[in-house]
């Protein structure tokens, strides 16, 4: 009875051994592209030229940063009226529009 015993416990770790080997491995160049991936994204902010830029394509003219704080980013420039508008972007990566 003890024979059966061992002859199964060797087969079981034969299993997991061949199981074991036979998964993916991780290379360290996946890792490390992967991380570097990751803190790109989290390092985003908008910044002033890009806030006048979009500013711009929202159809001002004249356009210049107001106010930069760590929350929002304040741009105001002239519509085609050449009335006075301020809009406001947010400063995160992509520069969200906050307010008009």
């Amino acid at each position: 009875m003890s024979t059966i015993f061992a002859k199964i416990g060797v087969a079981a770790l034969v299993m997991i051994g061949s199981i074991a080997t036979s998964l993916p491995q991780a290379h360290a160049n996946d890792l490390s592209a992967y991380v570097q991936q990751v803190s790109s994204r989290s390092r985003g902010f908008c910044t002033g030229s890009q806030a006048e830029s979009r500013a711009r394509g929202m159809g001002l003219s004249r356009v210049r940063v107001v106010s930069l704080n760590s929350r929002w980013i304040v741009v105001e420039g002239r519509d085609r009226r050449n009335r006075l508008q301020r809009v406001t972007f947010w400063n995160e990566r992509g520069c969200p529009l906050a307010r008009r």
